[in-house]
């Protein structure tokens, strides 16, 4: 409310009043009334009494009258808001603020109270929804802001920012809005800018061992050149220190140090310079977990255990034999399996063995075994889903039933260069050279399918060969359907080997992709397909691979002849013993960790090896003969690893690598190798980092690329505070999604199941909460500030003359009722004392 003093001073300075009911002062003329009131015979004191009542009374009367003519006080105020707005964006450190404010206050303060001040902030506004958070700094929504407050045109802005906009690409709209409606903004920026130094990222090496060095990547940004110091903690330990002379940009920095014990542990980067206000990016948290280097652990009889054993020793490992499985070796051991006697395995150590591997990170090598691996015991079957390859199912030497189907093309193009003639006679040549009680089919396909041979005993030669003399080509070439027809056929023959051999010369109208599950139910009925493309213009990768996921075999050939003996050479392999003595040679695959650096070329032949294929995501090392069978496969199985070496290393069929100088060097690389297996790409993990948290997307695919769905998934996420369980729903098809609540640096585990041609997965990724966004960049930006107070006619820095100059005025009506009617609550409390006063009687000059 305006102070009396304020009134009066106005009032002598010549301001008018007016009144807004001027017919209530006639009741002035009452006044004189009063007097007639006055008793006249009293003594001295009391009529003297009774007068000063009475004149006191007549200024309270004379109050109420002219308060309710409602006069009102007339004053020229100038015609301007003032808007404070505050830019409180986390560069706005408090030491900036606070003297940005008190500079503010002072030219408030000088403005004088004619001038109405309105405060606004941008991350609290008052009567202001933007939508928005409070990271970054956002001039256009401060501008729009301040356009909004105040209640007088024009407004003038009096802008607290160190004007470094980074969010909002509206800030040039603004601005013209601004200037449209009367706004002149008026910046007030820092006096001054100290250095800020903070930690981006920090970058963590994975599959650390204890001792090993160690290279922290982390990457700092200053906003100007000058001394700082990098330095990484464990607890109170220093691990690195790193002295940079920085510039105004982004620095990569490595710190280096040994490793911690095996665990997980929690590191601290920080930077340190001077003078640096802004505390919230000088830190930065992250989690390295380490692992112990342990023993190799090696299992199975002596005689084919020792030559092992005695290699590793002699390049320095710590090896560990016994027959005995009743000691477990610890997490970050290697288990060689040498001979094994799978057969006679108790019930549950596969299991036991396959989870060990899973979750305490074993790394296991399975060994070949001359008398075949035996998969389809039933003990087995819990390790069989962990190997990265399928053995031979081993079986008596007698003749097996079989189903083959042979689906053939016949579209057009099979005219040409009498094609299909050629097919006949290779299909009729197959059938001829399998065993009797086999049962064949041949399917035809072109823009349909269609039986020509349904399941007949290969003994029925002449009656399959005047089927195939029917065929006829024409159309186009839709293979899918009648792969997906004949697997159906397949599924309800009792046999030990359902195998469907493909013909075409070209390309099927529909693709892999849009028939994964026709490929994906042949794979799950152990149905085998081998592809044989028999023109440069097949899909010839895409025949791979439906061969490769099926367990089949791909051929391209343009020399009928061969198919014979591809079709007899799967049969033996599949149906005949797994055991394979020839004497061939090892084939390092190229780049291959597993291969090691050793010279293959001087290594011996093997005496033989177990037949095995390498199912579809496993990592191949060394190749056997010229068929390239794999001898040495390997993948990464949950935490830790499983290999397979399907022949006898220096025993048995391996016995003459013993003379050999790269045997040892050989399997001291193979125990880095595994142990450092790289994982899956089928499963990723990412994190995604906001201001409350971090989102966690977690992506799972199959082998074929398809989205894995309806898996339960799980993260678990390690904090300061200690381990919680973060649910993932699946928010898209193979699309699992999570949020976990910033509490420190974040670590995120979670395990996918495995699948039948898939191991399981462990995944693992960090995040720390973000740096806000405006104390990456400059700091404070006075060119925009100029360009904001020129564009609306403002001044940056103001003085209280630049801020209130060239300014109209209007008039503003000061009411005076109130102050006269608290005159005549007043005057109305005096009489009252008055006439309550007792005066003392005097008689003769006594009392």
């Amino acid at each position: 409310m305006t102070t009396l003093r304020t009134l009066v001073e106005a009032w002598l300075a010549g301001d008018p009043v007016v009144f807004q009911e001027p017919e209530w002062l006639w009741l002035l003329l009452l006044g004189p009334l009063l007097v007639l009131l006055l008793p006249r015979r009293r003594d001295g004191w009391a009529r003297s009494r009774n007068l000063a009542s009475l004149l006191v009374r007549l200024v309270a009367l004379s109050a109420l009258i002219v308060a309710a003519a409602l006069p009102e006080l007339l004053t020229q105020v100038p015609a301007v808001s003032l808007i404070v707005a505050v830019d409180q964006s986390a560069s706005m450190v408090p030491e900036r603020l606070d003297a940005m404010k008190e500079r503010a206050e002072a030219l408030v303060e000088a403005a004088g109270p004619d001038v109405p001040v309105h405060w606004v902030n941008l991350a609290e506004p008052e009567g202001f929804e933007t939508g928005d958070d409070d990271e970054g700094t956002d001039l256009a929504g401060l501008v729009s802001l301040a356009s909004r407050a105040g209640t007088h045109v024009p407004r003038r802005v009096l802008l607290l920012t160190d004007g470094a906009h980074n969010r909002g690409d509206a800030l040039a709209g603004a601005v013209v809005s601004a200037a449209g409606t009367g706004v002149q903004l008026y910046p007030l920026a820092p006096e001054r800018t100290p250095i800020n130094a903070g930690v981006l990222d920090v970058q963590v090496p994975q599959d650390v061992l204890e001792g090993e060095p160690v290279a922290l990547g982390v990457t700092v940004h200053t906003s100007r050149p000058g001394p700082v110091t990098v330095e990484a903690r464990r607890g109170s330990h220093l691990l690195a220190t790193h002295q940079l002379d920085a510039r105004q940009d982004t620095h990569e920095v490595e710190l280096d140090f040994d490793a911690p014990p095996a665990g997980t542990h929690r590191i601290e980067v920080q930077v340190r310079t001077d003078g640096d206000l802004w505390k919230e990016d000088d830190n930065r948290g992250a989690w390295l977990i380490t692992r112990r280097d342990g023993p190799v652990w090696i299992r199975g009889p002596a005689a084919a255990a020792h030559p092992v054993q005695e290699a590793l020793k002699a390049q320095g490992r710590r090896v560990r034999w016994s027959e005995d499985w009743s000691e477990t070796p610890p997490p970050g051991s290697t288990l060689f399996v040498v001979d094994p006697d799978l057969r006679s395995w108790p019930e549950g150590r596969a299991a036991a063995l396959r989870e060990r591997v899973r979750d305490a990170g074993i790394d296991l090598v399975l060994a070949g075994d001359g008398d075949g691996m035996a998969e389809d015991a039933d003990a087995l079957e819990p390790l069989n889903r962990s190997l990265p390859v399928k053995f031979t199912r081993r079986r008596e030497p007698r003749p097996a039933p079989l189903s083959i189907v042979y689906v053939i093309d016949t579209s057009g193009s099979m005219e040409r260069n009498n094609k299909l003639d050629l097919a006949v006679t290779a299909v009729s040549d197959s059938v001829a050279k399998l065993h009797p009680r086999t049962l064949v089919g041949v399917l035809t396909f072109s823009d349909h399918y269609d039986w020509v041979v349904r399941f007949t005993k290969a003994e029925q030669q002449e009656t399959i060969l005047e089927a195939l003399r029917r065929m006829r080509s024409s159309g186009g070439t839709t293979m899918y359907p009648a792969l997906a027809e004949a697997g159906r056929r397949l599924a309800t023959e009792d046999s030990a080997l359902k195998h469907v051999l493909l013909l075409t010369d070209g390309r099927s109208l529909t693709r892999l992709q849009q028939n994964n599950h026709v490929i994906r139910r042949l794979s799950g009925q152990d149905i085998t397909v081998s592809t044989v493309a028999i023109s440069p213009d097949s899909a010839r990768e895409e025949l791979a691979q439906v061969a490769e996921l099926t367990g089949g075999r791909s051929w391209y050939t343009e020399t009928w002849d061969d198919l014979p003996r591809i079709l007899v050479e799967e049969t033996v392999m599949v149906v005949g013993k797994d055991t394979v003595d020839s004497p061939d040679r090892v084939w390092p695959v190229p780049e291959s960790p597993l291969a090691g650096t050793v010279d293959w070329s001087m290594a011996p032949p093997l005496g033989g090896h177990n037949a095995a294929r390498a199912r579809p995501t496993a990592d191949l090392g060394l190749l056997l003969g010229e068929g390239g069978d794999p001898v040495l496969s390997s993948w990464r199985y949950g935490a830790g690893s499983v290999t397979t070496f399907a022949s006898e290393p220096g025993s048995g069929w391996g016995t003459a690598w013993l003379s050999w100088s790269g045997f040892g060097p050989w399997l001291d690389e193979l125990v880095d190798a595994v142990r450092r297996r790289p994982p899956q790409e089928q499963a990723s993990i990412r994190l995604e980092p906001d201001a409350e948290g971090v989102g966690i997307r977690l992506t799972a695919n199959d082998v074929l690329g398809n989205p894995r769905t309806r898996l339960s998934l799980s993260a678990r996420v390690r904090s300061d505070q200690g381990e919680r369980t973060v649910p993932l729903a699946e928010e898209a098809r193979g699309q699992y999604r999570g949020h976990v609540t910033w509490d420190g640096p974040l670590l995120v585990q979670a395990a996918v199941p495995g699948t039948t041609s898939l191991p399981p997965q462990t995944l693992r990724a960090q995040a720390s909460a973000p740096v806000p966004l405006e104390l990456l960049g400059a700091l404070e930006d006075r060119e925009a500030l100029a360009l904001l107070a020129r564009a609306t006619g403002g001044v940056v820095e103001p003085s209280v003359d630049e801020l209130f100059a060239d300014l109209r005025t209007r008039d503003q009506a000061r009411p005076l009722w109130p102050w006269l009617m608290w005159l005549a609550l007043w005057a109305t409390g005096v009489e009252l004392a008055i006439r309550r006063l007792r005066l003392p009687r005097y008689h003769g000059g006594r009392r």
